[in-house]
């Protein structure tokens, strides 16, 4: 047989395998990228991910939301159940892990240019507008870009060998499953897990995040100047003025962090822009404030770590961002702070 015979013999089984490849990853869809439902009734769970951050923007534009909760993991661990109570149905919670502020902005740009939405509620973080804090390695701008057809996330999601193996794990794991319907989605089999916790758990968790945050997120050349997050804030605010251009409701609050993190920021030299971030907050729009020493934060348990809430303190958060008085809710825990009027 001849070389050439080879070679088509070698080029129709790379073709056939990279179809059947791509086909198999297509119909599993472990991601949640693709918007079909084929085999949606059998495959009801999906807990391999290349990227986490990649599955819930895509489930998040699927839901076609009307409200969007935005923000770091901190409000990836509240319930839009308990904002539905306020907003009505169709609430997503888009949080996105360890996200820097650009980041952020540029999903809620998509969102917001996208969908019809109507409501947004954000929680802010201070590390976030850390300028020396770079994209994550998994964002692309390329994600956000309307204009791009075929996205590098399609590719990865079609003919990685990586998603191949996590579409075999997500098949396996639906056989698996014996009790479909009554299953618990991974989200809440996580906050049993946390509600569950010991208190020596907590204790390393938060030592090893305080030692992580220092190291990552809060790590510096110019952070320590307070002006240093000028360009994050003006960002900040353009988004905001788009937002309300758009006559969409925006609810803006800090996120509850345990004391001993709110301890950290004086220790390695951020306290003085901490202080700065918040009032350039109030210049620019009004926020409810848990990032502060109160009766919640105090209290190294109320947390799964140093700065993730038990998720059983949603109610109570979003009872306070919107001033539910029939909810018990501590007097200092989560403070307004009305937008300061600034006179030219």
């Amino acid at each position: 047989m001849s070389f050439k015979f080879w070679i088509k013999v070698f080029t129709l089984s790379a073709i056939s395998f990279f179809t059947i490849t791509s086909a198999f990853n297509y119909i599993i869809n472990p991601y949640d990228i693709f918007n079909h439902n084929i085999f949606s009734s059998f495959i009801k769970v999906k807990n391999h991910s290349v990227s986490k951050r990649m599955r819930i923007f895509y489930n998040t534009k699927k839901s076609n939301p009307k409200n969007l909760m935005i923000g770091t993991s901190r409000i990836g661990i509240l319930s839009a159940n308990d904002v539905e109570k306020y907003l009505g149905k169709n609430t997503s919670n888009m949080s996105i892990p360890g996200a820097n502020i650009e980041e952020q902005i540029q999903y809620l740009n998509y969102m917001i240019n996208t969908y019809n939405i109507k409501n947004i509620v954000w929680s802010l973080d201070f590390f976030s507008f850390n300028p020396d804090l770079k994209n994550d390695s998994t964002f692309s701008y390329d994600r956000v870009n309307p204009n791009t057809l075929i996205k590098n996330d399609h590719k990865i999601a079609l003919f990685s060998l990586q998603t191949t193996m996590n579409s075999f794990k997500t098949l396996i794991d639906n056989i698996q499953l014996k009790d479909k319907k009554n299953s618990l989605s991974l989200k809440e089999q996580e906050n049993q897990i946390y509600l569950a916790m010991k208190h020596k758990d907590i204790d390393l968790k938060t030592k090893i995040q305080l030692h992580y945050y220092s190291n990552k997120f809060l790590k510096y050349s110019t952070f320590n100047n307070p002006n240093s997050i000028q360009k994050n804030m003006k960002n900040f605010k353009k988004i905001l003025s788009t937002c309300r251009d758009k006559k969409i409701n925006i609810y803006i609050y800090t996120s509850p962090v345990q004391a001993s993190f709110l301890n950290l920021y004086k220790k390695i030299g951020l306290e003085n822009t901490f202080i700065h971030w918040k009032k350039q907050l109030q210049n620019i729009t009004s926020y409810t404030d848990f990032a502060t020493y109160n009766s919640i934060t105090n209290n190294t348990y109320n947390f799964i770590d140093g700065t993730h809430i038990m998720p059983n303190f949603s109610p109570i958060i979003f009872a306070k961002i919107f001033k539910d008085s029939k909810v018990k809710t501590p007097k200092d825990f989560g403070i307004y702070k009305k937008q300061k009027q600034i006179h030219n």
